[in-house]
């Protein structure tokens, strides 16, 4: 599925200006992919991995970073360079690596004394790690994935987390404040890039904390990251933004899920933008996908995914492409709707959630959806195919996670 979503971004990159993308990836570790293409700094495939993102530390996403290299190197220096930006706020790691970056690369110009950035930097570098976050996560899915979960020891848990996270709260409220002064006292000899990248991490940590609030993680999330990709339609004023996302966040209206109304990205932003913003979501037939990877490539799991039921959307699709000949559909709901055609999935239509997990049961992952209604578009193939990590993904995920029972000897 990524190969073809791969081709629809060179499109739109080649004949609608396209001129940034934005991953569904931490913004502070996706700007050293960023800084790769426009400085020419360091390596793509070393930028892709030190990302934490399995799904983009990826062959098919390493041969788009690659294309792009090579068509903004043969293009003129008036053109503007592709940007390649991220959205999410779960990693802490990420905006704490580059505001410490850029704290040494302002005291490197002489726009900022170094007594001022290494205070600031003490108080950025004494924030919790993501795994340090993440144990809670760690420790409510352990606790669900057995036989009995104990709603007492999730509330023990859920307390554990809420004391955790308020002390944190506490500790990015200072380390926010100090950096925004030193924002605020930049001179003029600092690059209008430089400034959006280190207001918006001060503030993408604001976020994580949020988000590892207890509450509603998930609404949080989503609301972020439309904010965030608002900030970076403000500060670039594109021709184009492309957002390469999971159909769950891009669909224009909520969707429900188990019961559950789930408020997603593309719902803010299409509030927002109105038609300017214009979602396209995939799916395919069958096939196999990467579920999950693990510390060493021998662990991870592929999953076959299950064939779809005669009346789920895919199979409708299927039927559509096999009569037409065609490797691959893209199905315009747009159309549809102006020339007045009511809409046959008015009760809604049975179709792939797709979550990135190991595959349930046919009922967890197929539900009654409104695509007519969530997206704009609909990209379908007949067969999807696993991703390709790249080796030093894994190394990335032991050095990050450290986990006690793991050492970096196991990978091959």
């Amino acid at each position: 599925m990524i190969q073809s979503s791969v081709r629809v971004l060179k499109f739109l990159i080649e004949e609608r200006q396209a001129d940034v993308i934005v991953l569904e990836a931490c913004p502070g570790a996706t700007h050293r992919l960023d800084r790769h293409l426009v400085r020419g700094e360091g390596n793509a495939e070393h930028a892709l991995v030190a990302m934490g993102n399995w799904n983009y530390a990826s062959q098919e996403i390493l041969s788009l970073v690659t294309w792009l290299g090579d068509t903004q190197q043969a293009q003129s220096r008036s053109q503007r360079p592709v940007r390649i930006m991220g959205c999410d706020c779960q990693s802490m790691d990420g905006p704490k690596a580059e505001l410490l970056r850029l704290l040494q690369e302002f005291v490197r110009i002489g726009a900022l004394e170094q007594d001022a950035a290494d205070e600031s930097a003490a108080l950025v570098t004494a924030l919790p790690t993501d795994r340090d976050l993440g144990q809670f996560v760690e420790l409510i899915l352990r606790e669900m994935d057995g036989q009995a979960p104990k709603e007492s020891r999730m509330a023990d848990i859920e307390a554990w987390q809420a004391k955790f996270v308020a002390t944190v709260s506490v500790s990015v409220a200072r380390a926010c404040r100090r950096l925004q002064e030193i924002g605020l006292a930049l001179p003029a000899s600092v690059s209008r890039d430089d400034r959006f990248f280190f207001e918006r991490c001060g503030r993408h940590l604001e976020q994580v904390v949020q988000f590892y609030s207890p509450g509603d993680a998930m609404h949080a999330r989503d609301q972020f990251m439309a904010e965030n990709i608002l900030a970076l339609r403000r500060h670039f004023q594109p021709e184009r933004i492309v957002l390469l996302s999971h159909n769950l966040h891009v669909a224009r209206v909520p969707i429900v899920i188990r019961g559950y109304q789930f408020v997603t990205m593309g719902h803010h932003l299409a509030r927002e933008l109105g038609d300017a913003y214009r979602s396209i979501g995939s799916v395919f037939h069958t096939g196999r996908y990467l579920a999950m990877t693990e510390y060493q490539p021998i662990d991870d799991i592929v999953e076959d995914a299950h064939t779809p039921g005669p009346q789920a959307l895919e199979s409708i699709l299927q039927q559509a492409a096999v009569d037409r000949q065609s490797p691959g559909l893209l199905i315009d709901f747009r159309q549809s709707a102006s020339q007045g055609n009511e809409s046959p999935w008015s009760e809604g239509i049975e179709m792939r959630l797709g979550e990135a997990a190991r595959q349930g049961s046919y009922a967890d992952c197929f539900f009654k959806q409104r695509p007519d209604l969530q997206f704009d578009a609909m990209l379908f193939l007949p067969e999807s195919s696993p991703i390709t990590v790249l080796p030093g993904y894994y190394q990335q995920a032991i050095d990050q996670w450290k986990p006690d029972d793991v050492s970096g000897s196991s990978t091959k």
